[in-house]
This record gives structure tokens, C-alpha cells and sequence, in this order.
């Protein structure tokens, strides 16, 4: 094993690491306020200069790769000393410019100055002339008198999220940095992913709360977003049993970087809205009334029983959101089916009949996101991922930059057509591979033993998929390594919901209703008979409800639009809604039950490379929220039927033993060991 020396402790050599990265891994910390998780060092400030055993001068941490046999003094006291100087002459020069240290918020550059005794030298234009802030853009405050130009959000920016909104002006000591074109930060095309907020050391970006970094105490917690199917890494940080800030986690294999998108970075903040339902509530004439738990569950469990005595358990359906954790809508799907006995139970995860059959043959995929980022060719097929998977639209651009041939097959020409080699505006799958004379048709058989294909929703008939997907089976490429197709779905935890049977013609495991032996199966571990027939899709049972085939629906994190809810929704007999705020189902609803949101729970999503994550709860619910799983888990007792979970790990392990080809190797236990999470299929006891 080759090492070197740090501080005179042996280090393992890893390679690609830097001086940097290796004193960090062994807990020595250098200052680096330039410091940004792009690729590539930006080496402005050079703070984390380090003396290395035969080199005449000190070399920048950040940028000199460890090497063996290496023997570096980190706080030697002549890097001390230069480290100073540098620290003066950066202070000094933006002292040049429009920087106010006035203006300065506590952080890393406080904490510099004040460590190594520097006082910043008074600015040489009058303080109170310093610009404003800039306030203009709806989510993020820029405050150019704070900045001292270290460039750390222009690299983060173009090297991360892949966008150009900052920009260098001016030259020499009269050096600055600035939204593009100098323009109002609104104006430019920032996507609002705040990845420039996490590495400015002064504060001279914040969010437009005003939560920066370095204030007050938190506790942070390491959990999963889940508002799509890319599965972002987050670090949730909290105070006062709130959500203050979230950032990525730089080293997920879903978010390299830790880059995010808006509503991955800013959703949050939806959830302290005054809308936010947070006690149980009955309808009262035309409005609502805060009620206890107890006389909640009770009105619906005696609500339920009679409408199923009135009218039949098919006179019931529940529709399960994009919000739910796989382990509540497994259990959302077993108290429709073997508690009330119908076979309506469905989710947002199957929205369209007609594709469907084909997208059941793309599930669950065959590549991973790390496949993108060796692959020689990416076909985005019906998908605009700026739209709808920005981190997964900034990977692939990533890819392009580093050689690998791009291929958009949409109706528009998207973002992402700029970047790519071909734009393929036909849906029509090309013809075989004989007719080499199209521009799409040689870059496929260019890139035959390459290409990674992410599949969207956008694709407008079923013939045209199935045409696509057997073109690109054609190729073999599902069968090469580094090469194979993701089906991204529309919503997050899609496979989640796949997976624990949330489907109107699939039970647990995505096996189909009509099979026998598996609905045999499942009655056993159940102890209750299930439907044998399938139930109404999403769409059949608002369809349903407005046509009084169905009394009764359960609304668990879905909201329909405000036509389709006054539609729909109006005649029920029996309306729960389960939500986090009050929305256009509510106005139809007899009961509003208090719903915990993905950052104050325990549970797992599943992402679109079929990689089984743990959420883990960043703060409590608000007063009575609770997730949905434990809300049916006791309505289930008052309905005469003992289900004996405690904790959501106890409910994934009963669905595990459902699919055990896919789960059967994954626990809670095994994913809080493994925080990038577990893809499947996982049957044996290893990863």
C-alpha cells in the first residue's frame, strides 16, 4: 500500500485525491474559503497553501494531487506566515472594489480574519455608497458589497449546475464578480438551485429567508429528497423544530456535487405555510372544525362501515400522491384491499392507460446514473429534463462536456436540444439498422456499445414507445455494461409506488392481480381474502365518483385541479383528504387529517436507477401530523383488524418478503449503514 505523510501521520494514497481532500479525510482542517464541489480547484484564494518536503515554495492544497511518499507540514510555521500575507492581500484588494466589510455576515471569512489577526482595511470609497442588495430574484439575495470576488459561486455555477449567471468585471484590483451582463439576478438564467449560496464565505449569497451557513446552531440531518424520481441527497438542517436550510450531499451518486434543483432547495419552505393542516378537522356546514384524533378515526370508521354495509366494498377507492413513502403506500394499498375488501386502490404513478403496458415492459430499467457519466452516447427520449429532472438535465450536459454524443427525441426543440449532436423531432423510432444514412441511425450504431437511454413521459403513443423500445433492444445495449435504459417516470418514489402494489392491476412486488399463486401468497401473510378482480384506474375513479359508482375516496397526498375536485368530488358520501395543506379537494372534504411531510418521517423512497433510499425525519411533525402509516395502522384496529407495526422498518420488512427478488437483501438496518442507498434487485445479503 503506497502512502505519504501529513503532520508525520501516514495517509493511503487514493487516487485523483488531493492534498486537500486527504487532510480532510484524516480530520485536519485547511482553510479553503474558495473551496467548491465542482470537478476542479478553483485556486483564487490559495488560504490552504501547504509546505511538501522539497518544494522551494508552499503549494495550494486544493489543487496538488497526494502523492507517494510525500511529507506535508499543513501548519508549518512559514505557511502560517504566507498564509497571512495571502489572507491581507485578498482583503486588501477587495477593499478596491465595492466591498463593505460592514456588509460581511459571520462565516468562513470572519472566522479567517479573526484567527490569523488581520483587521480589513477600511474600503476606499464611503461605506454608505456601497450598491444595494439585490433583492429581484424570488428566491435567493445577492449583496455585492459583502462579495470579495473569490469566484467560488461563478465555478460552482458553471462547473456544477451547468448555467452561466455570474460573470467577472473589470480587471485587476478593480476585479468583481456579477450576475451576467449586469443585470438584476432575475434576469439571468438562474435556475434557483442554490448551489452558489453553499460555498460563498461571506454571506454575500443568501437565501431569501436570509439563512446562511455559519448562523446559529443546527442540527442537521442526512435524508433524501423525493419530489422526483433522481432521489437527491440532502442535508436537512433545523433549529427550533423547523426546517432553516437544505443542501446536497457532494458526494451522493444521484446528486454529484450536491447540486439541487428549486423545488429540491426551496420546498421546505412550503411546508411553515399558514395553509399547512396540522390538527384533524370535521366538516361543520360549509366549514371546518378542529377535532381530537379519537373523534376523527371514529367518524370515518363509522362513516366506512356504513357506506360498505349500504353499498358494498367496491363502493370505496383510495388514490395514493407523490408525497407518500413506500411504506405507507404499501400499507394504504392492504387496508383498501383486505380491511374494506375493494379493489380501488391506484396512485400517480399510473396516469396514462394507454402507456402503460409499454412502460410496465421499460420497468424498472437496466442502468444506473453513474452509467451516464462513462456513457459515449445518452438519448433523452420524451423528456424535457430541465423541466422536470434539472439534476439529471445538468449530468447530462456534464457528460456532453466530457465527449459523449447527445441525442433529444422530443416534438420541441428543449434546453437540452442546444447541447445536443442530433434533435430528433419525429417521434417515430428510426428504421433498422440496415438504413444507415440517417444522422440519428449512424450515431446509434456509432455508439451501439454506449448508449444510455432515459426514457420520460412525454412520448404520445403507446406505438410509439414500444417502437422505440424495441429499436433500442435492437442494439443489445441493455446487455453491455455502462450502457442500458432508466425509465424516469413523472413523480418521486415512482418505483415506490410500483413496487408496493399502490396500482389498480398490481399487488405488491408489481406482480399482477390476476396471478393466482401470488394473490394466494399474499392472502396467507395477510390472513385476509383479496379482490380477485382489478380495480378503477386514477382517472376511472374520479370518473366513478362523479357518477356515484363510487361513495367514498381517500385522497392521500393527491390533489387534482380545481375543475376536476368540483367535478368529481362534490357527491361523495365519505371524502378524507390527507394532505399538508389545504388545497381543491379539501373544499369537498368531510375529514382533513394532519399529513407528515418526506423531511418529518421515516421511511424509504425508491428512485428511477431502482436504488432503495432511507428518509430519515429532520424535525417533528407540526402538532397533530401524523405520517400516513401510522394514521391506518390504528384506523385498521378500529375497523376490527390488528396490524402489529411499530415503526415503518417492521412494514418494508413484510413488503421485502413480498418481493423478494427485488428486496428481499434490503433492511432500514442495512440502508442506515449505507447512506447512498441500496439498488435492486438486492435478493441475498449483499449489496
Amino acid at each position: 500500500m503506497k502512502t505519504a505523510h501529513i503532520n508525520s501521520r501516514p495517509v493511503e494514497i487514493r487516487p485523483g485525491e488531493t492534498i486537500l481532500a486527504a487532510a480532510q479525510r484524516i480530520g485536519i482542517d485547511l482553510p479553503a474559503p474558495c473551496r467548491t464541489p465542482g470537478p476542479e480547484p478553483l485556486e483564487s484564494c490559495r488560504l490552504c497553501v501547504v509546505q511538501v518536503n522539497g518544494q522551494p515554495f508552499p503549494v495550494a492544497a486544493c489543487g496538488t494531487m497526494l502523492e507517494a511518499g510525500m511529507d506535508v507540514q499543513t501548519h508549518h510555521v512559514a505557511v502560517e506566515r504566507w498564509r497571512t500575507s495571502l489572507l491581507r492581500i485578498v482583503a486588501e484588494s477587495a477593499a478596491r472594489t465595492d466591498h463593505a466589510p460592514s456588509r460581511v455576515r459571520d462565516g468562513v471569512w470572519s472566522e479567517l480574519l479573526s484567527h490569523y489577526g488581520v483587521t480589513p482595511p477600511a474600503p476606499q470609497r464611503n461605506d454608505l455608497s456601497k450598491p444595494e442588495r439585490d433583492t429581484s430574484h424570488s428566491w435567493l439575495r445577492f449583496d455585492p458589497a459583502a462579495c470579495i470576488s473569490c469566484g467560488a459561486c461563478l465555478t460552482t455555477c458553471e462547473t456544477v449546475a451547468h448555467q452561466h449567471v455570474w460573470e467577472i468585471a473589470g480587471r485587476g484590483p478593480r476585479r468583481r464578480i456579477q450576475p451576467v451582463g449586469g443585470r438584476p439576478l432575475a434576469l439571468t438564467p438562474c435556475t434557483a438551485c442554490g448551489a452558489c449560496i453553499d460555498p460563498c464565505p461571506t454571506g454575500a449569497l443568501v437565501e431569501r429567508h436570509g439563512h446562511h451557513p455559519a448562523e446559529e446552531p443546527r442540527r442537521s440531518v442526512e435524508s433524501v429528497c423525493g419530489l422526483c424520481p433522481v432521489g437527491c441527497g440532502l442535508r436537512i438542517e433545523s433549529a427550533d423544530g423547523e426546517v432553516r436550510r437544505v443542501s446536497g450531499l457532494v458526494h451522493s451518486p444521484t446528486n454529484p456535487g450536491g447540486l439541487l434543483c428549486k423545488r429540491g432547495k426551496f420546498a421546505h419552505v412550503a411546508h411553515q405555510n399558514w395553509d399547512r393542516i396540522t390538527q384533524p378537522m370535521l366538516r361543520r356546514g360549509a366549514g371546518f372544525c378542529k377535532v381530537s384524533w379519537d373523534e376523527a378515526l371514529d367518524f370515518i370508521a363509522k362513516r366506512l362501515s356504513a357506506l360498505v354495509h349500504a353499498h358494498g366494498p367496491a363502493a370505496f377507492g383510495a388514490i395514493a400522491g407523490a408525497g407518500l413513502s413506500t411504506e405507507s403506500a404499501y400499507l394504504l394499498q392492504k387496508f383498501t384491499r383486505s380491511v374494506i375488501g375493494s379493489p380501488h386502490i391506484d396512485s400517480v404513478a399510473h396516469t396514462d392507460p394507454a402507456l402503460d403496458p409499454v412502460c410496465r415492459a421499460a420497468f424498472p430499467g437496466t442502468a444506473s446514473f453513474a452509467d451516464l457519466d462513462r456513457a459515449t452516447c445518452i438519448v433523452v427520449l420524451g423528456a424535457d429534463l430541465d423541466e422536470s429532472h434539472p439534476v439529471l438535465a445538468a449530468r447530462v450536459r456534464q457528460a456532453v462536456a466530457d465527449g459523449a454524443a447527445l441525442i433529444v427525441v422530443h416534438p420541441r426543440r428543449i434546453a437540452l436540444s442546444k447541447s445536443a449532436d442530433c434533435h430528433h423531432s419525429d417521434l417515430t423510432p428510426p428504421p433498422p439498422d440496415d438504413s444507415s444514412d440517417d444522422p440519428l441511425c449512424r450515431l446509434l450504431l456509432t455508439h451501439r456499445s454506449g448508449t444510455v437511454c432515459l426514457v420520460g413521459s412525454d412520448i404520445a403513443t403507446p406505438e410509439h414507445l414500444s417502437g422505440w423500445m424495441s429499436r433500442l433492444n435492437g442494439l443489445g445495449t441493455s446487455a453491455l455494461p455502462g450502457a442500458g435504459l432508466i425509465f424516469l417516470g413523472g413523480v418521486g418514489n415512482h418505483q415506490g409506488l410500483l413496487l408496493s402494489g399502490a396500482l389498480a392491476d398490481s399487488l405488491p412486488g408489481h406482480v399482477p392481480v390476476s396471478d393466482s399463486q401470488a394473490r394466494a401468497r399474499i392472502e396467507d401473510l395477510w390472513g385476509r381474502c383479496l379482490p380477485v378482480e382489478s380495480g378503477l384506474p386514477l382517472t376511472g375513479m374520479l370518473v366513478g365518483a362523479r357518477d356515484g359508482r363510487l361513495r367514498g375516496l381517500w385522497l392521500a397526498g393527491y390533489e387534482p385541479d380545481r375543475v376536476t375536485a368540483d367535478a368529481t368530488l362534490a357527491g361523495l358520501d365519505l371524502l378524507v383528504v390527507h394532505d399538508l395543506i389545504y388545497q381543491n379537494a379539501s373544499r369537498h372534504a368531510h375529514v382533513l387529517l394532519p399529513a407528515a411531510s418526506l423531511h418529518e418521517q421515516t421511511g424509504t423512497a425508491i428512485n428511477a436507477e431502482r436504488r432503495v433510499q432511507l428518509l430519515r425525519a429532520a424535525v417533528p411533525p407540526p402538532d397533530e401530523a401524523r405520517p400516513d402509516w401510522a394514521v391506518l395502522t390504528v384506523l385498521a384496529r378500529r375497523l376490527g383488524v390488528e396490524w402489529p407495526y411499530l415503526d415503518p422498518a417492521e412494514i418494508f420488512a413484510e413488503l421485502a418478503l413480498l418481493a423478494p427478488d427485488r428486496l428481499a437483501g434490503i433492511t432500514h438496518r442495512r440502508l442506515d449503514e449505507q447512506p447512498e442507498g441500496i439498488q435492486w434487485p438486492c435478493p441475498g445479503g449483499n449489496a
